[in-house]
């Protein structure tokens, strides 16, 4: 039998192999630090379009067709259906691949909920020395999912299996670390999520000075309630502010239920990951929101916001609209990137953004805190170690 190094690493992802996925680019540039590893990548993809690109990315590769999400309407019956049909084939063709390669390392990204139940039977086999890496809490994907009290139960029972029986729980932020240390022992460590553009944009040069005082927002709206309460805030004062008309810049896929919508919003759909960057840089703020919902509430304290990375490197002021509690608050407090705001109320709405733009006059410590956040959280030799210690060090030793 051909014989593999031990820092050989198979990792299995669900991913709609988009190329304006950040996930997949995160994903991507994750694993681009495992210079001195083999990875070998198996990908349960929801579509095929995007499969050449990605392929050109990776010399160790396969994508198997499989749609691990299902609709929130039918959810509970396609997780059971998944746990009965397709968590078997999954598990099959993983062993089959793993015996081909000779690979005993398995790393899950546990981004949807069938995965946990691949993890969770991975571990009991006893074949492979598994870790995992957590991006969203288990708590989110259920909310999202609009689960049933009986199927969260499950899932929450089988997301802890994979936390006390993985080799190492890699995730995405210090209180998601240190909340599942305590919570489940386990052997935890961080990769901060998101995508670190180059080169950084200089915030010295000054925001948009246009008639138009523009607001930047690119990736998923969850927040609703955050969002329906900037569009209130707005169209109080007739979307204008400081004499200039307010424009919300929105890129992404714009919900079709339960967010307001009026004519200062502009959608650009989905759009690739560098045309984002550049409209977050023809802003003047880049919106932050984090819902208050009380079920949102784990979420916000143990996420770090992939968006966030893209918002502090296009240079400009984050107003972070949110919970006290939700973790962007001490990163831009203590980078001092822009303005919280914790309230829906319109007259603290528009307050906070009037001392965002008071932030151009302050440039200098604006650029000061984005390059000191880009070194800490996406400077090659800081996540570079990082990386290399959960996915080679300790994975391997």
């Amino acid at each position: 039998m051909l014989r593999v190094p031990r820092n050989t690493v198979l990792v299995v992802s669900s991913s709609n192999l988009s190329p304006t996925s950040v996930t997949e680019l995160s994903l991507h540039q994750t694993l681009s630090y495992l210079r001195e590893s083999t990875v070998h990548r198996l990908v349960l993809a929801t579509k095929t379009h995007s499969e050449a690109e990605l392929l050109s990315k990776w010399e160790h590769l396969e994508v198997i067709p499989h749609k691990l999400m299902p609709y929130p309407v039918t959810s509970s019956i396609g997780l059971a259906w998944a746990r009965i049909r397709l968590v078997p084939q999954i598990l099959r063709q993983i062993g089959q691949y793993a015996r081909k390669h000779n690979i005993h390392n398995v790393t899950i990204v546990l981004s949807a909920i069938p995965l946990y139940s691949v993890c969770e039977q991975l571990l009991e086999s006893g074949e492979y020395n598994v870790s995992c890496l957590v991006w969203d809490p288990p708590e989110l994907l259920c909310r999202n999912l609009r689960l049933d009290p009986v199927s969260t139960a499950d899932a929450m029972r089988s997301f802890d299996r994979c936390m006390r029986g993985s080799t190492i729980v890699a995730t995405v932020s210090k209180p998601m670390a240190e909340t599942y240390k305590h919570r489940y022992r386990a052997n935890t460590c961080v990769i901060t999520s998101g995508v670190a553009p180059s080169p950084i944009a200089r915030s010295s040069r000054r925001a948009n000075e246009s008639e138009t005082l523009k607001l930047g927002f690119c990736g998923s709206l969850y927040a609703k309630d955050c969002w329906n309460s900037l569009v209130t805030a707005i169209s109080s004062v007739d979307s204008t502010l400081q004499g200039r008309q307010i424009q919300i810049d929105f890129a992404g896929h714009f919900p079709m239920t339960g967010v307001r919508d009026r004519a200062f919003v502009r959608k650009h759909g989905r759009i690739s990951y560098d045309s984002a960057i550049a409209l977050l840089r023809s802003a003047d703020i880049c919106y932050l929101p984090y819902s208050f919902e009380t079920s949102f509430e784990t979420a916000a304290r143990l996420c770090f916001p992939g968006k966030l990375a893209a918002y502090v490197c296009s240079g400009r002021p984050i107003l972070y609209h949110g919970p006290e509690y939700g973790s962007p608050t001490g990163i831009i407090a203590d980078y001092k990137l822009g303005v919280a705001c914790h309230t829906t109320e319109p007259v603290d709405l528009l307050a906070s953004i009037e001392k965002c733009l008071e932030l151009r006059e302050s440039h200098r410590s604006l650029s000061d805190g984005v390059l000191a956040f880009s070194a800490d959280y996406f400077g090659d030799e800081t996540a570079g170690k990082a990386i290399r210690r959960t996915f080679w060090e300790k994975l391997t030793e």
